[in-house]
């Protein structure tokens, strides 16, 4: 049985190649990678620590939106919802207009300029946080973990 005649201008259409590329979120820590967290006092605290931004941070921040969905994270947020609200202010505070925050995870077609502070530790294409390990392969012995130190405490 013979094929439909498909006509000429269908036959030769070829979709257009897509050029939109997702932005993938990364996940920074407050406390130690954002926040220069020098004096320590609040590592049990119910609070953020108020000290100020490290060296490069803020500025930092607003690069990397532009190419990623940037969720700023903090333990105590899971704990204490308020202190999402305290992040928010603090980052406002340095220099992060209110515009570019948001509570609500972006979606990765959302191409707009955002800085998600998120209650808990969401799904991240990488993460960056002063107190990890960088898994290539070996686990690290139990002295290894022992003698880790944060970049801030060498």
């Amino acid at each position: 049985k013979p094929e439909p005649e498909v006509p000429e201008a269908i036959r030769y259409h070829q979709p257009a190649i897509p050029t939109f590329k997702p932005k993938y979120t990364i996940g920074v820590d407050y406390h130690g990678v954002l926040c220069r967290y020098r004096d320590g006092k609040h590592w049990e605290a119910d609070k953020i620590s108020p000290d100020i931004p490290n060296e490069g941070a803020i500025s930092w921040l607003l690069e990397a939106s532009k190419s990623f969905h940037v969720a700023v994270t903090c333990a105590r947020a899971a704990l204490k919802p308020e202190v999402v609200g305290e992040l928010c202010e603090w980052l406002v505070r340095h220099g992060i207009p209110r515009e570019c925050l948001t509570l609500v995870e972006p979606s990765p077609m959302v191409r707009s300029q955002r800085i998600w502070v998120a209650r808990f530790k969401p799904r991240c294409w990488l993460y960056i946080d002063d107190r990890a390990y960088c898994f290539e392969g070996t686990f690290p012995s139990v002295n290894e973990i022992e003698r880790f130190r944060p970049w801030n405490r060498r």
